[in-house]
């Protein structure tokens, strides 16, 4: 033991580049900066579409149909049936047939007199004739006071729900 000594003794480095200025290995990244923000940009976009459609349909599940301009129509017409007073019922039935005028044929009826209307309506001539009648028989019994029996309440709403009737077949055929 005599020979070995407790510290041995490195021996010196040879010379050659400084060891310090070496740097570790270098990290080369998966993807890009822009690959990322790519990936995650089409997937947001992805993921709203399909919650858009699903929302949609959905929707489109639930909500009821809206009712059609003529069964509108004919079901005021029959609530307006029960009105007592004339003044009341002329103008609750003109202003459904003006309404009805208005949704059917895109026409401003509800700004518009009587005349104003008929002449805007250009409904073929069994038509344009039920119209004028209707309309001046409620406008009587609006500003004239003029009373309604019975018998002509049923007349006026006869008349309307056929009016409405024949407008609807005509613009279904028209449509066509």
């Amino acid at each position: 033991m005599i020979g070995l000594s407790q510290n041995p003794q490195m021996p010196d480095l040879p010379s050659g580049p400084n060891l310090d200025r070496i740097r570790g290995p270098v990290e080369i990244p998966m993807f890009e900066p822009w690959e990322i923000a790519l990936m995650v940009s089409l997937t947001l976009i992805f993921l709203t579409s399909f919650i858009y459609l699903l929302i949609k349909s959905i929707r489109g599940k639930i909500r009821p149909s809206l009712p059609s301009a003529k069964t509108k129509a004919l079901h005021e017409l029959d609530t307006v049936a029960k009105e007592p007073d004339s003044a009341q019922f002329a103008t609750h039935t003109s202003k459904i047939i003006r309404r009805y005028l208005e949704e059917a044929r895109e026409i401003p009826a509800l700004r518009q007199s009587t005349t104003e209307l008929i002449m805007a309506a250009r409904l073929p001539n069994p038509q344009h004739k039920q119209l004028d009648s209707l309309l001046n028989t409620c406008d009587c019994a609006k500003f004239a006071r003029k009373p309604l029996t019975e018998a002509i309440r049923i007349q006026l709403l006869d008349t309307a729900k056929q009016l409405v009737e024949d407008i609807s077949r005509t613009e279904s055929e028209t449509k066509i």
